[in-house]
């Protein structure tokens, strides 16, 4: 149990709020183009749960969703040609099928007929997010944002990205110079204020977010924003009578299910936090955040088979979200799967080198397994010592769990010494065994020696 309990140190719970819910951006007629819904923002700062076992780690927004989609904005300027325009309504229908790797022909070959359309530019964005090239979805967001300045679906888009890959201030830079082109549009200047929640400048934040309020004031988006940057800043119940006057408005808006889950962890009600993160992920079924963070009130539970669940239709939405395999590792370790959760938690170090955490993970991983590929205990053993004393080295003095790793390695140096001790006197019984038995043969082979030769002595006398 001990084992399992340092474990959760490393499991990392997601205080973002960023709803992952990117859409194909679809146009049917120059009169009238749908708009997908992103209503996403990130924060790289760490969740503030009281769960004592649990040590979140810099957090970042997921990847989004080929799903809903709304009426065009005033920034949806650029009417395609004929024939880009059915080459790329069916590009959308093949995404929203699943069939991402003909929606992305789809959308370059649009590209080809409509050079100034900026839709599949951004839908090209989408598909790089889904199949986890971040520099290569950043690069077509910026195609499309030059096509359609100040677009406030591809603006909250890049800038969601920007944050997850630990850009912030080039988040901030997109945010303030779309806000500059168009003052007036509420998606714009949430998409700052969670640009700047991002940055810890919570009151800023709020301050923006208010700007929004003037403009509509029953607008969710801006009031859910003003309940983040109040969370993050520790005002909890004042967070939690914003959300109330959320809901009423907007009861879709699965952001808002997501926050209170955070509110009841703050509050230590895991249960009530899970029925919040079950609401979310009702509501948008690729809510990366949310279900990432149901997977780890599960792994707490010890329902390792129902997080496995929830990580995996996680990592479809997000692949190179290397937090998340880190805790895919944790879970299949809880539920057994050694070979499985090994792979997991390589992937993990090998998408984010900084995430130090999963060298704690390994260590844990090669002490506790039963069974891993062809090592025996002693291999496995000091298979752990090596990654706890990597974490110590890589993850600083300044580490929190580098207590936890130090009495890991104590206890390791026990072990070793006691499993190299038994291997050698297994070795010295297995050695006295086979002088034994070597004395034993040879007492056999003098005795039927004798015998033989009178046997000869008989064949001479028969010739």
């Amino acid at each position: 149990m001990m084992i399992f309990k340092k474990l959760l140190l490393s499991i990392a719970l997601i205080g973002a709020f960023g709803c992952s819910s990117f859409s194909f951006n679809k146009s049917t007629t120059p009169e009238k183009k749908a708009k997908a819904a992103t209503k996403a923002d990130s924060s790289k700062e760490t969740d503030n749960t009281k769960e004592e076992n649990i040590k979140p780690l810099p957090e970042k927004a997921a990847a989004g969703n080929i799903a809903k989609q709304e009426p065009a904005k005033k920034t949806d300027t650029v009417n395609m040609n004929a024939n880009a325009r059915k080459v790329y309504n069916d590009a959308v229908n093949l995404g929203a099928n699943g069939k991402i790797a003909e929606a992305e022909k789809g959308f370059k070959q649009t590209i080809k007929l409509d050079k100034k359309a900026w839709q599949p530019h951004y839908n090209l964005g989408v598909v790089s997010e889904r199949q986890g090239k971040d520099v290569q979805a950043v690069k077509y967001y910026n195609e499309a944002l030059k096509l359609s300045p100040g677009n406030s679906l591809v603006v909250t888009a890049l800038s969601k990205i920007l944050i997850r890959t630990g850009k912030i201030n080039e988040s901030l830079k997109i945010t303030r110079e779309a806000v500059a082109i168009n003052s007036k549009d509420i998606d714009l200047i949430c998409a700052l204020a969670n640009a700047l929640i991002a940055d810890k400048k919570y009151d800023d934040a709020i301050v923006e977010a208010k700007k929004a309020i003037k403009i509509d004031e029953r607008s969710a988006e801006a009031m859910l924003t003003i309940a983040k940057a109040n969370f993050k800043m520790g005002r909890v119940e004042l967070s939690k009578s914003v959300l109330d006057q959320v809901v009423k408005i907007n009861p879709e808006l699965s952001e808002s299910y997501f926050l209170m889950g955070l509110i009841e962890l703050n509050k230590d009600n895991k249960l009530a936090a899970i029925n919040k993160f079950e609401e979310a992920v009702a509501k948008n079924p690729y809510y990366v955040e949310a279900l990432n963070n149901l997977a780890v009130q599960y792994i707490l539970a010890g329902n390792y088979i129902q997080a496995v669940e929830k990580l995996n239709m996680a990592i479809a939405v997000s692949p190179s979200w290397a937090l998340l395999h880190l805790n895919l590792g944790n879970a299949l370790r809880g539920a057994g799967k050694w070979t499985k959760a090994l792979a997991s938690l390589n992937k993990a170090y090998k998408l984010d080198p900084d995430l130090k955490g999963a060298l704690f993970d390994l260590g844990i991983l090669y002490y506790t397994a039963d069974d891993l590929g062809k090592l025996d205990r002693l291999a496995r053993l000091t298979k752990a010592k090596e990654y706890f004393a990597r974490y110590n080295n890589e993850a600083g003095s300044k580490n929190p769990n580098k207590e936890e790793a130090d009495k890991y390695l104590k206890e390791l140096n026990v072990l070793v010494e006691r499993e190299n001790t038994r291997i050698e006197r297994e070795k010295e019984a297995a050695k006295r065994e086979a002088e034994r038995a070597a004395q034993k043969t040879d007492s056999t082979n003098s005795d039927n020696g004798s015998g033989d030769d009178e046997g000869f002595e008989e064949d001479e006398g028969f010739e």
